[in-house]
C-alpha cells in the first residue's frame, strides 16, 4: 500500500516492495512524480550530482545523499540502480546479499 509523504515539492506517494531471492535481499522504492530525465538516471549515484542546476543548496539538496547510499550498499557488497517509477517519479533498487563478505576498515 502506497505511503504519502510531504516534502517540499508537495505530497508524494512512496511504496516499498522487499523480497528475497538466492539469499539477497530486494528493496524496491518507487516514488511518485516528480522525476528525473531518462539521461540523468545513470548520473544520479555520483558525488555533488544535482537533477536540477537551478537548485540552490537552500531549496534542494547537495548531491550527496544518493552517493553516500552508493557507498553503504558498496561497503556491504551490493547494489543499487535507479530506474522510472510506474508511479511517474524514480524507482531505486537496492540489492544486499544476506550472507556479506567479510568486510575490513581497509577494503
Amino acid at each position: 500500500m502506497p505511503k504519502l509523504l510531504s516534502n517540499k515539492l508537495g505530497v508524494i506517494q512512496l511504496h516499498i516492495v522487499g523480497d528475497v531471492d538466492d539469499r539477497v535481499l530486494i528493496l524496491r522504492f518507487f516514488d511518485s512524480a516528480p522525476g528525473v530525465e531518462p539521461q540523468q538516471l545513470p548520473h544520479i549515484f555520483e558525488r555533488f550530482y544535482r537533477t536540477e542546476a537551478s537548485r540552490n543548496r537552500a531549496s534542494g539538496g547537495s548531491g550527496l545523499g544518493l552517493a553516500i547510499c552508493q557507498n553503504i550498499v558498496d561497503a556491504h557488497g551490493g547494489r543499487i540502480s535507479a530506474a522510472d517509477s510506474p508511479l511517474g517519479g524514480v524507482q531505486i533498487t537496492l540489492e544486499l546479499p544476506l550472507d556479506p563478505r567479510p568486510v575490513t576498515a581497509y577494503d
